[in-house]
């Protein structure tokens, strides 16, 4: 289990892209509220809800998309419990095709959980 203070902050947010690089969907998700969202745009149902289900499209997507994530932050700005995180996304994908693209996160926290957490990418997802 994550140890995580009640208030929410930039290492907590640097915690979870670490996790995320190092190909752990488990401390990501201990963040995130029971009702707390997760909306991505790059997965199929855009939406979950919940540590779980959270866990488990990181999981999937670690597993059969992508073989090495990398998030670097480029601009990060705070107002209390929500934070906006401007990354440089550099996947290495499973078929050894790399992307490279800008990607904006929304991030709104209480209690030291995430409540939502949405990405924003500069082009729609291919159909």
């Amino acid at each position: 289990m994550t140890t995580r203070n009640e208030d929410f902050s930039r290492e907590d947010i640097d915690r979870i892209f670490e996790a995320w690089e190092d190909k752990d969907p488990v401390v990501p998700a201990e963040y995130w509220a029971d009702d707390g969202v997760y909306i991505d745009p790059h997965y199929p149902e855009s939406q979950y809800e919940g540590p779980e289900e959270v866990r488990r499209v990181l999981e999937t997507s670690l597993r059969e998309i992508i073989a090495q994530p990398r998030l670097t932050i480029e601009n990060l700005w705070r107002d209390d419990g929500a934070f906006v995180v401007e990354v440089q996304t550099n996947h290495r994908m499973m078929d050894g095709s790399e992307v490279d693209y800008p990607q904006v996160f929304v991030i709104e926290t209480e209690g030291g959980e995430i409540t939502r957490w949405q990405s924003y990418l500069p082009f729609s997802r291919p159909e």
